[in-house]
């Protein structure tokens, strides 16, 4: 069935000139009297408002050519009788036009009404017919409804990784006895549990919510979160393990402390950041959560290994390495994982598609996560800093974060005609924290970080607003087109490479000695400072085709195991097709989900 129109903002429905494109007319599959009528009057309505418009030009045009005929002294008193003459009539007519569109509104959501509650009645007729066929009342051949099975192709492959995972963890890793002295104790764990925290509410709280402003993915958005997190985070322990033993050239058990479950959290930071990006269009039948999952992981602990531990590159914030890389592995994602709807003419562009917008109540939680990310950046930045410079990595952050939160709102309303808009203020007040999550310990001044927080988030918005309007264009000239649901690419890969080139030219500026501290003896760096330089670029480059050759790798596996694999495909952007909803909830006619499950 068509997706039917849904309007929130009635005012402005009423005073737009031209009337909608009418709804795919029903009465000839659904032999309904009142369905009917209502059709009828939808499209007698857009006649009318069609007839008023032309009557506006008209009038327009006998104006203007009245307006050519004054000529000599009366001219200007005739002008402004003319003028003001026309001025009443335009009014009427464009007073009456809103009155029709007023009730076209009222016709298209009684259409919508309507159609739900015949929907629900077949649910119910259906429903009714299975429980008498249970009884042996009525036969099979009467019944159309469909009992699903508890297994699917999805459930096994979960259960398969789970026990595969936890052989694989008794075969191979093992506790390592931590005798760093935390707060004057031994063998304890608060100064590295308290980063995991703060970066594991990041995680669950800032960015599971920030994604929530879905109108109708705040399941999805959260639930998924939570679960890709967890899948990478397992996974994560047993590859990145493996390649720091494969550094030390020694294959002991992996060691497993508080230092590597702060590492995990990092990758899965990372999938979550690519979750914004084919949020709402990748699916849990099938497997493809957890192949996303998965090959991403892998992939992250070969990028963490080449750079971080190889080439010893300054990422402890992972500007490059967390940002960079989760943004670009998704957007890789996306082109193929929207094939799939783009196929189908469904126009995936957020002024375009009826689900992929949001509601005051959505926002609001999408807000609640960027204060969370706000508030906990600090942390997340100062985590894998150097002991010593961890306290300059807090207030570098601190200052990057206040200056992209005042550039941002500016921004934001000069580029949205003189009002802010909440999609911008949830996403680029954070992009200083991202920006500063390279150099942000030793190499930069107060002043500097200010700076480059201003700089990430002019940067950022010009993008959104310029650049990604044209990577979701629909023309020839386009083919692989980026749909990116969170804007993942303008708010986290674009301050992401501004802090990789930040931190190329604050170390190449920079001397060895910085306040009063030996930058080389202290292991801010592996190599001489201007050395250092060179490896931080081959990180941002490395970082970035790395993700999006193993981003496009993954799209193009799951777009082509639809149809095999994985049969019916849901549509996009709403949570009937992976959750049990509440009974409020505004569900699409033919959903996965449309039916109540029977008890049996």
């Amino acid at each position: 069935m068509e997706a039917v129109f849904r309007s929130q903002k009635d005012e402005i429905f009423s005073d737009l000139p031209e009337p909608p494109p009418p709804p795919t007319r029903l009465t000839e599959k659904i032999q309904d009297t009142y369905l009917t009528g209502i059709e009828n009057y939808i499209a007698a309505i857009g006649t009318q408002i069609k007839n008023i418009q032309d009557s506006e030009i008209a009038l327009m045009q006998n104006f203007t050519q009245k307006l050519q005929k004054f000529k000599g002294k009366t001219k200007k008193d005739s002008e402004e009788q003319e003028r003001l003459q026309f001025q009443t009539q335009l009014n009427t007519l464009r007073r009456k036009r809103k009155e029709y569109r007023e009730m076209e509104r009222d016709a298209l959501n009684e259409r919508i009404k309507y159609l739900d509650s015949m929907m629900q009645q077949k649910q119910e007729q259906e429903y009714l017919r299975y429980k008498l066929f249970k009884l042996r009342a009525i036969p099979e051949a009467q019944t159309s409804y469909e009992t699903k099975s508890i297994w699917d192709i999805s459930g096994f492959f979960s259960i398969a990784f789970q026990v595969a995972f936890i052989v694989l963890m008794g075969l191979t890793v093992e506790y390592r006895e931590d005798t760093q002295n935390n707060n004057g104790y031994t063998n304890r764990i608060d100064d590295w549990y308290s980063f995991y925290t703060h970066i594991a509410i990041m995680i669950f709280f800032g960015w599971g919510f920030l994604g929530s402003w879905l109108k109708k993915y705040g399941f999805g958005s959260l639930a998924f979160s939570f679960y890709i997190s967890c899948i990478a985070m397992e996974w994560a322990f047993l590859v990145n393990g493996f390649f720091r033993n494969a550094e030390m050239a020694n294959y002991p058990k992996i060691q497993l402390n508080m230092f590597t479950m702060v590492e995990a959290t990092l990758c899965a930071t990372s999938l979550v950041v690519s979750l914004g990006a084919v949020l709402g269009k990748l699916g849990i039948l099938g497997g493809e959560i957890l192949v996303y999952s998965l090959w991403g992981t892998a992939v992250w602990c070969v990028n963490y290994f080449i750079n971080i531990m190889v080439l010893k590159a300054a990422d402890h914030g992972g500007a490059m390495t967390v940002h960079l890389f989760g943004a670009v592995y998704g957007a890789g994602a996306t082109i193929f994982l929207s094939m799939h709807w783009d196929k189908k003419d469904a126009d995936l562009r957020g002024e375009k598609h009826p689900d992929l917008s949001s509601t005051y109540t959505s926002d609001l939680m999408s807000m609640m996560g960027t204060l969370f990310l706000w508030v906990m950046f600090p942390s997340w930045n100062a985590a894998l800093a150097p002991d010593t410079a961890q306290h300059r990595v807090a207030i570098n952050t601190f200052l990057g974060l206040t200056s992209s939160c005042i550039v941002g709102f500016i921004l934001s309303r000069v580029f949205r005609r003189k009002a802010f808009d909440i999609r911008d203020i949830q996403s680029v007040t954070l992009v200083g924290g991202i920006a500063m999550g390279s150099g942000h310990n030793l190499i930069v001044t107060p002043a500097v970080s200010l700076l480059i927080g201003g700089v990430a988030a002019s940067t950022a918005m010009v993008f959104d607003v310029f650049v990604v309007p044209f990577l979701e264009k629909r023309i020839p000239a386009n083919r692989l087109k980026v749909y990116d649901t969170r804007h993942v690419i303008s708010f986290h890969a674009v301050p992401g490479f501004i802090g990789g080139v930040a931190s190329i030219i604050a170390v190449v500026m920079n001397s060895k000695y910085q306040f009063g501290i030996d930058t080389e003896a202290m292991g801010f760096y592996a190599r001489n400072v201007p050395r250092q330089g060179g490896y931080q670029m081959a990180c941002l480059t490395i970082s970035f085709f790395i993700a999006l050759a193993s981003g496009l790798a993954v799209g193009l596996g799951i777009h082509l195991s639809r149809g095999w694999v994985t049969q019916n495909i849901p549509g996009p952007f709403t949570d009937e097709n992976h959750f049990l909803v509440p009974s409020d909830f505004p569900r699409a006619p033919g959903s996965v989900q449309a039916e109540v499950q029977p008890t049996t």
